[in-house]
């Protein structure tokens, strides 16, 4: 572990480096950035959860390194529907990914169990030739035709980007003060 590659752990103050950051300085290992973020930008409020589904673990790995890049943001990940329900109903994620793509016989019919039991959680999939991107009240659709590297580049960049947008509202949700009749 090279010394001029340390940075302090958020998590256990001055002067102790966790693995991560010894390896990577930029990234900073859950428990860090979630203390760094109750600290010292959102007090109370934890890392932002996001749960991707999918039965292939090539596309699971890939979603999840991509997602995993976003700054406080928690990535979990699961191949089979059952584990995805218990997950959400233990820790209720901001966000879930669901990867359509490859035909597979639970996976469409998890999206609509998904969309009945949790019916105002955001939700992106990912199906052949589109995205799919629902914000707890409405739908939208972006086209992404092709196999090619150039096409799988353009698509990563739109669930980054419809993952951003929808972090950002589910923050403004959690923020917004509450209003009401007196």
């Amino acid at each position: 572990m090279p010394s001029g590659r340390r940075r302090d752990c958020f998590e256990g103050g001055p002067g102790v480096t966790c693995s991560i950051h010894a390896l990577a300085p930029p990234r900073r290992c859950s428990p860090c950035s979630a203390r760094r973020l109750e600290a010292r930008v959102l007090p109370g409020i934890a890392l932002m959860r996001v749960l991707v589904v999918s039965p292939h673990p090539a596309s699971r790995a890939l979603l999840s390194r991509f997602l995993d890049s976003e700054p406080d943001v928690e990535v979990s990940a699961t191949g089979e529907p059952d584990d995805a329900f218990a997950s959400i109903k233990e820790n209720k994620p901001a966000l879930v990914v669901v990867d359509l793509r490859r035909p597979d016989e639970d996976h469409p019919l998890f999206l609509g169990l998904l969309r009945k039991r949790h019916p105002s959680l955001p939700v992106i999939s990912l199906v052949p030739g589109r995205l799919r991107i629902f914000d707890g009240r409405s739908e939208r659709v972006r086209e992404a035709h092709g196999d090619t590297a150039e096409a799988l580049h353009h698509l990563m960049g739109s669930v980054l980007q419809a993952t951003r947008d929808l972090l950002a509202q589910h923050l403004l949700r959690m923020l917004r003060p509450p209003v009401g009749r007196a």
